[in-house]
């Protein structure tokens, strides 16, 4: 760049035209990731839900039970309509005291079929733990940074299950 264009910039910087922009940035920002969260975790559910899938031609088939197979279209919201009902529903009911007994059902059985538990209850853990339940065991955990790969590893955030000391030989560093 030119002085010139170097002096124009700093004129600009310290005449706030680029702080006040990344300041409105800074507002955005999280309305922006969200939106672009919410949009990336839409995709995900009708690539795995929409219609062509075996969820939804499940959906599509109990539909097409009500308005008949020649409407897929419609067979298939409305099979989205009962699932989504269906949730609903067993919201309402476990949403006060069976809260706790329908989770501790699921826990039990998910905790028997060794492959499903190692997914199960990490899944589970963090999800109550978004969902603001008063589940100690999370609360008790700290945020660390934990360092894979050596001193030109990567570094990720995690939670400390343990109070002690979790530096490791493999370059993990609490």
């Amino acid at each position: 760049m030119e002085t010139n264009d170097m002096g124009f910039l700093k004129r600009l910087w310290r005449s706030g035209v680029i702080g006040t922009f990344l300041t409105g940035l800074a507002v955005l920002a999280p309305l922006i990731l969200t939106l672009a969260i919410l949009q990336w975790i839409m995709a995900r559910l009708a690539g795995a839900f929409g219609p062509g899938t075996w969820a939804g031609d499940l959906l599509a088939g109990a539909g097409a039970a009500v308005v008949g197979p020649n409407h897929g279209a419609l067979a298939f919201l409305l099979g989205l309509a009962a699932v989504l009902s269906g949730s609903w529903a067993l919201g309402v009911l476990v949403h006060g005291r069976l809260r706790k007994g329908f989770e501790g059902w699921l826990d039990g059985i998910f905790s028997r079929i060794p492959l499903l538990r190692a997914i199960y209850r990490p899944v589970a853990q963090v999800v109550r733990l978004l969902a603001g339940d008063g589940n100690s065991d999370i609360k008790a955990m700290r945020v660390v940074m934990v360092r894979f790969g050596g001193p030109g590893g990567a570094d990720v955030l995690a939670l400390q299950a343990t109070r002690r000391s979790m530096r490791w030989r493999m370059g993990t560093a609490g």
